[in-house]
This record gives C-alpha cells, sequence and structure tokens, in this order.
C-alpha cells in the first residue's frame, strides 16, 4: 500500500514536472528569463494560504505565555514568603513531657 502510494507520488511529480517545466526549459529565452519563469509557476503552483495556520500559533503562543507568566508570577510570590523554621527539639520534648506525665498518671491510678 505505502509503496504504491509512492509509486504514485512518484510518477505524479514527474507528470507535473514534464509538463510544467519542459515547455520552459525548451524555449529559446534567457536562462533569466527561464528561471524567473520557473519561479512564477511554483509560486502559482505551490501558493499555499497560511493565514489560518499563523493566527492559530499566534494564539497558542499567546496562550502559553499567559501561562508562563502566571506562573512565573506565583513562582516570584513564593519565593517573597518568609518562612521561619520551627523547632523540632522543642516539640518533641514537649510530647516526651506529655507521655511522660499520661505513665505517671497510670501509675498512680494503679497505685
Amino acid at each position: 500500500m505505502i509503496f504504491e502510494l509512492e509509486n504514485y507520488i512518484n510518477h505524479e511529480i514527474k507528470m507535473f514536472s514534464e509538463n510544467r517545466f519542459f515547455p520552459i526549459l525548451k524555449s529559446k529565452k534567457s536562462k533569466y528569463e527561464k528561471i524567473k519563469r520557473i519561479k512564477e509557476v511554483v509560486h502559482y503552483e505551490f501558493d499555499i494560504q497560511i493565514d489560518l495556520y499563523t493566527s492559530e500559533s499566534n494564539k497558542t503562543k499567546a496562550k502559553i505565555n499567559n501561562e508562563f507568566q502566571c506562573l512565573y508570577n506565583k513562582k516570584k510570590e513564593l519565593s517573597s514568603l518568609v518562612f521561619t523554621r520551627k523547632e523540632i527539639t522543642a516539640e518533641k520534648s514537649s510530647i516526651f513531657n506529655f507521655e511522660q506525665s499520661i505513665k505517671l498518671a497510670e501509675a498512680e491510678v494503679r497505685w
């Protein structure tokens, strides 16, 4: 299937080039005029309207830039915050003291 498609495309390219370029090259005009005519043919045959694609591309670019700017602002906001380190040893000692008071209360109840 792919081989057939490739053969078909090659055949179409060959037919197009023979039909469009061979008469130009066979003419007795100067090389400059031949090249100019070939450029005109190529421009005429392959003039693809890309305005739709470029406008979509610009919209996508604007959307990405907007998202990037939002993320950059959030990063800047987070980096401006001041974080204080909480003393972990004080937490551990208060937990230990609480556990000891529970054990002491249980021991008193048992006594």
